[in-house]
């Protein structure tokens, strides 16, 4: 991986090369560092205490099991957001319903029987030879 790269050789540091070093021997983070150390965080009920060897954390978010997790609630969510859309359209005042499959079917028959008319007219102004309906 060209972007993990150490310091260059021939660069002058004037840093050290250590963090310990910048820490004083009784400085109090000193203390704490030894007492954190010393905690068995995994016994404590920390799930992810343990790094994997790389020093990463153990549950990376683009695994599959955390994106199913993360699936699952967007579709939950979405599922909720329609069921509440559902339930406001329901309980709106003044607003008509959606017409049902009767009506639906009717309006249909409706225009089939016009388109019907429309064609009979059509039939006749072709035989009359006319270009005007009177």
């Amino acid at each position: 991986m060209s972007y993990l790269r150490g310091p260059d050789r021939s660069e002058v540091q004037l840093l050290p090369p250590c963090l310990d070093d910048y820490v004083a021997a009784n400085a109090p983070a000193r203390f704490i560092d030894a007492y954190a150390e010393g905690l068995d965080f995994a016994a404590l009920g920390f799930t992810h205490a343990q790094p994997k060897d790389t020093g990463r954390n153990t549950r990376r978010h683009d695994t599959q099991e955390p994106l199913r997790e993360l699936l699952a609630k967007v579709e939950a969510r979405i599922a909720e957001y329609l069921s509440e859309l559902d339930t406001q359209d329901a309980q709106a005042e003044g607003v008509p319903a959606a017409p049902g499959r009767g009506a639906l079917a009717e309006k249909i028959a409706l225009l089939r029987e016009r388109q019907g008319r429309s064609d009979g007219l059509l039939g006749e102004l072709a035989q009359s030879g006319e270009n005007e309906v009177r």
